[in-house]
């Protein structure tokens, strides 16, 4: 049913964009495809750690994906013109980078599936996603077009709004009923997730990139960045989980490596200095690494908020760090036009030059970014609670099985 009111919806209102510019489109298809590598082998193998639930964490990120991207298509554009205006014109225009867009939005579902994979089945994920790509939309334009926060690799729109979204969710079936035992790993499953990991790792560059970078030198800078932090928090990872346990705990190097990228993306835009994009992922590789150890059992044994995927350290808390960092960055340029910044001029730093803000006002703003996207995720979560407090029939020993929705899982 879902399916023949989108056919018909886009019938209506879509069409494609006639006016692109192909000199200033030519990469994108190229992120497009580094992306959707992100989204369909990095996430489906990296949830793919419990062993009985693998066929769960690739079919539905394969499901979401799709479902995902045609929503976003149509709510994105829906929303633009209720905050923007631009009603003379009912048409919803796509071009390549819509697609790309589009991706983010499945990201942010991924990140929130995160929470509670192995806790729900089709028909709560079918619910969380529609819940979830309404909220997503709405707060893609509010974040970046109203309160304009700056934030090219969605440190607070995405992860943070996905990671907050899926946490309270996670919190509201825990409240239903509670897991008897926590999702079943070993050797073999750990290795297909750390290829998830490895894909992740290898191709976030292009996820930060994606649709931003305006010039040739802002293009480089948001990549370097990216790749700096994640060398950044892989190492901060490897050293701290050592440290920590006198050997290297799997759960630790899975995700805690990834953290840079999470972090870096509000700043990849707004640093200068190579050794800030390093420093970030370097701290936030620590600092994930204590939240898996300590935090994430604590919430557990006190608040009952199952993570099953530790969403928490790898893109709540990394996210919120980023846009803290970010809003620093920032707040610390004077002036565009009074500050040389070693030969970087105005029309190399598009991002504070259109916004015709202040930079401490821009610090501001990226605060209120993050306030706003963990508010709406929260928001949405909570309706997003009231309906599958209706649907939901899960019993506490059906938990983390694929039998119970796959033939032939057993």
């Amino acid at each position: 049913m879902v399916e023949i009111i989108l056919i018909v919806l886009y019938g209506v209102f879509v069409r494609f964009d006639k006016s692109v510019d192909v000199s200033n489109n030519a990469d994108r298809y190229p992120a497009y495809q580094d992306v959707c590598v992100m989204m369909l082998i990095g996430f489906g193998y990296l949830m793919a750690d419990s062993k009985t639930t693998s066929w769960s964490a690739f079919s539905y990120t394969f499901f979401m994906n799709a479902l995902c991207m045609q929503l976003y298509i149509l709510l994105n554009g829906f929303w633009h013109r209720v905050f923007k205006g631009g009603w003379d014109d009912h048409f919803i225009y796509i071009k390549e980078q819509t697609f790309t867009l589009a991706l983010y939005s499945a990201a942010s579902m991924f990140v929130n599936i995160g929470c509670t994979i192995g806790r729900v089945g089709p028909l709560e994920i079918l619910i969380m996603v529609l819940f979830h790509a309404v909220g997503y939309a709405i707060n893609e334009v509010i974040v970046y077009e109203l309160i304009k926060t700056i934030d090219v690799g969605g440190s607070s729109a995405i992860h943070a709004f996905g990671a907050y979204s899926g946490l309270t969710i996670s919190f509201i079936l825990g409240k239903f009923v509670k897991p008897q035992h926590k999702p079943y790993t070993n050797y073999t499953s750990n290795i297909i997730a750390f290829l998830g990991t490895l894909f992740l790792w290898m191709y976030w560059p292009s996820f930060n990139f994606g649709v931003f970078g305006s010039t040739p030198f802002q293009k480089t800078q948001i990549i370097s960045n990216t790749i700096l932090a994640l060398t950044g928090s892989c190492l901060g990872t490897f050293f701290t989980s050592a440290f920590l346990n006198r050997k290297f705990k799997m759960e630790h190097l899975l995700n805690g490596t990834l953290a840079g990228g999470v972090a870096i993306g509000a700043s990849a835009s707004l640093f200068f200095n190579p050794g800030a994009s390093f420093a970030t992922g370097v701290a936030i590789g620590v600092i994930s690494t204590l939240g898996y150890e300590y935090l994430t059992p604590y919430l557990e044994h006190k608040f009952g908020l199952f993570d099953t995927c530790g969403v928490h350290n790898l893109h709540g808390i990394p996210g919120v760090f980023g846009i803290i960092i970010s809003a620093i960055a920032a707040a610390s340029y004077n002036s565009l036009n009074t500050v040389d910044m070693s030969g970087i001029t105005e029309a190399m730093f598009p991002d504070l030059a259109k916004l015709q803000a202040t930079p401490f006002k821009q610090g501001g703003l990226q605060i209120a970014g993050l306030f706003c996207s963990i508010g709406i995720g929260i928001v949405t979560a909570l309706l997003t609670g009231i309906v599958l407090k209706c649907v939901y029939k899960f019993r506490a020993g059906e938990f983390f099985d694929d039998m119970y929705y796959f033939d032939e899982a057993e």
